[in-house]
């Protein structure tokens, strides 16, 4: 399928139909009960049906005023053809009185051959004006019956034709109620009504028939529309499924590690306590002390996750010195960390003030140093830097870890998201879910930017080469200051 195919397809015609058109719809719709009619074919020839018997009376009243003006036709077989034609209004009325349209339409067939019939044999016979609407039957029984209805009314019309000829041929002298002078007058006007009868009622088949698959096609659309959201929403809540199982895998992973270092260090301390010198004893118990940290850290994160899920997190800015808090932050992740990484706080002397909330600015820094570190080679260089960008105030953690594709770095900030080269790494999952939520507390934004450097000199086969360098990793964040007259107004924050 062509491309323009597929897009005609999925996107229709959206331009309204003609006025005209719905009223003409609304108008046989009204005299259906569409749950009678569940085939939209059978609802269609039922709307056509009904739209005819009321344009054709209408005619036959037409021609019925000329033959009485014009030609001076005043004969009683004329007021029993009007009146036969009158009738032709009540048939809609059957049919939304419960009477199925189908059964209406061989009633009516029949009456419409017969009206034509006694009116050519009345009105001059085989000169007759009426000649032209014998076509209309087998036209008629078409559009209302379909295949059936065409070749019940070609019979009746065959039957019609002969039986006048045959009275013809016999020599029967037909009642010749139209003069010769008003015959070509009444011929011309009987054929053109007779072709605006034809002509308007298959308009009204192939209009009401368009109209009923442009609206079926626009239900398909928005079928499929609303199955493609449905699946979306499915395969969002089956990732999310997914996402929550791999975090619960992780996470007690994460709570195993630092409880089984704990009891072991708890343990040879009440073992060997009597054996163990007093740097050792310390050793352990620096150890028991970190991992609580790592603990109380692992729940605070899920605290704060419960936290946002349950209602926007409360957010209470105080006057705040910003700059003993991150000197506070960079000396416990210095004393934290197992590595020997390089920890530089660069801070400006004049952001030693902000009006924030400080449990809020510690949880972001807290995770986004303790990243930095966890993501870094061994012995590399974090930084955190605090200066002044006109009225923001902007934070940076920078760090020299491991690069990141694009499509990861995209998915930086999804909560239970990890990035796949960082499976060798503790971690919920959490950390950066958790910094996003905090900085939109401040009504702030927050943007990372992250660029992969070259490969080491001198290797050339890429599944052997060492781990990316790259440039600094930098989230952006802009947070909005209350007190910006006194404290240098929005802070900006960047950070891993």
């Amino acid at each position: 399928m062509a491309t323009s195919d597929k897009q005609r397809l999925v996107a229709p015609d959206r331009r309204p139909p003609f006025g005209g058109l719905r009223g003409l719809d609304r108008f046989a719709t009204w005299f259906i009960d569409v749950r009678a009619y569940p085939d939209p074919d059978d609802r269609l020839r039922a709307k056509v049906f009904v739209v005819s018997h009321f344009l054709s009376p209408n005619l036959a009243l037409v021609i019925a005023a000329m033959l009485y003006f014009v030609a001076d036709v005043a004969e009683p077989p004329l007021y029993w053809l009007v009146l036969g034609f009158v009738l032709f209004f009540i048939y809609p009325f059957t049919v939304k009185w419960g009477i199925s349209y189908r059964v209406a339409s061989v009633s009516s067939l029949v009456q419409f051959s017969l009206l034509v019939y006694a009116a050519l044999y009345y009105f001059n016979g085989i000169i007759s004006f009426i000649i032209p609407w014998i076509a209309a039957i087998p036209v008629v029984g078409m559009l209302f019956l379909g295949v059936r209805g065409a070749v019940l009314t070609s019979i009746l019309a065959a039957l019609g034709i002969l039986t006048m000829l045959l009275l013809h041929f016999s020599g029967h002298e037909f009642p010749q109620t139209i003069t010769t002078e008003f015959q070509p007058l009444t011929f011309i006007v009987s054929a053109s009504l007779s072709l605006i009868f034809i002509s308007g009622i298959v308009l009204c088949h192939l209009s009401l028939y368009w109209l009923s698959q442009r609206r079926l096609h626009l239900e398909l659309v928005r079928h499929r529309q609303t199955s493609a959201r449905f699946r979306a929403a499915r395969d969002a809540a089956n990732e999310a499924n997914l996402a929550k199982s791999r975090f619960l895998a992780t996470a007690s992973h994460e709570f195993r590690t630092p409880l089984t270092t704990i009891q072991a260090g708890v343990e040879l301390l009440l073992r060997y306590r009597d054996k163990l010198d007093e740097n050792q004893s310390t050793e352990y118990l620096q150890d028991v002390t970190r991992q609580v940290k790592s603990l109380t850290q692992l729940l605070d994160n899920l605290l704060l996750v419960g936290e946002e899920d349950a209602t926007d997190i409360l957010c209470q800015p105080e006057t705040i010195k910003l700059g003993d808090v991150c000197e506070d932050m960079e000396r416990q992740m210095r004393l934290g960390s197992e590595s020997d990484h390089q920890l530089e706080l660069h801070l400006q002397p004049d952001c030693r003030t902000a009006f924030l909330d400080e449990a809020i600015i510690r949880r972001i820094l807290s995770n986004l140093l303790s990243n930095a570190i966890k993501y870094s080679l061994p012995g590399g260089e974090v930084s955190l830097s605090v200066k002044r960008d006109n009225d923001n105030i902007l934070i940076e953690v920078a760090d020299q870890g491991e690069g990141l594709v694009e499509n990861e770095l995209a998915r930086i900030f999804d909560r239970y998201y990890r990035v796949s080269e960082t499976a060798r790494v503790g971690g919920t999952g959490l950390g950066l879910s958790i910094v996003k939520a905090a900085v939109e507390a401040h009504h702030g934004t927050i943007q990372v930017e992250s660029r992969l450097g070259a490969p080491a000199a001198g290797l050339s086969s890429a599944c052997r080469r060492p781990p990316l360098r790259r440039e600094p990793l930098r989230v952006h964040v802009n947070i909005i200051d209350d007190n910006a007259d006194a404290f240098g107004g929005a802070g900006d924050f960047n950070g891993f």
